[in-house]
């Protein structure tokens, strides 16, 4: 049986809060995420679209913690990602 979920405690987070999220996660030294390169994820990989991901309430975007994970991931473990963003 489907039980609607409260986007509030699926999609917690806010832009910034994302960012500082996702930065908390990084375990390589040297490396913040921004504002423009969150924005660049964003677009490359169609986040908008990805309900696990993205979610949009009251025009306020909101993130899950599975985008947060995802990030950290492609971050921690693709030594170029954030650099192929501009490709």
């Amino acid at each position: 049986m489907y039980q609607p979920v409260d986007p509030a405690r699926s999609h917690p987070y806010k832009t910034y809060a994302t960012i500082d999220e996702i930065n908390s996660g990084i375990n390589k030294k040297n490396i913040e995420i921004k504002s423009g390169t969150f924005y660049k994820i964003i677009k490359k990989y169609n986040i908008k679209n990805k309900q696990e991901y993205y979610y949009l309430s009251e025009n306020t975007p909101r993130y899950s913690d599975s985008f947060i994970q995802w990030c950290t991931n492609n971050i921690n473990k693709q030594k170029d990602w954030i650099s192929n963003l501009k490709k």
